[in-house]
């Protein structure tokens, strides 16, 4: 469980650096690695996370792994 929450933390931290307009000049595609539909916590969390990108210019690929750590990475691989 302290894997995936520190690949969750990794994934928002780095989502957060790229959301700043300023620093994007190429816009591309943003992965969002998300643990599980389960919780209408990550949910909601990956739907503000894709509206959020997608009005800054990106596209986004939002995936769930459903609390499977090897689906997860191989998702963000």
């Amino acid at each position: 469980m302290r894997k995936l929450i520190s690949v969750m933390a990794s994934l928002v931290v780095g989502a957060s650096v790229l959301a700043g307009p300023a620093m994007a000049q190429d816009k591309g595609t943003v992965g969002i690695a998300m643990p599980t539909k389960s919780s209408a916590r990550w949910i909601s969390d990956g739907d503000s996370m894709v509206k959020q990108f997608q009005e800054a210019g990106y596209e986004t690929d939002l995936q769930y792994a459903e609390d499977d750590i090897p689906n997860q990475l191989a998702q963000i691989e």
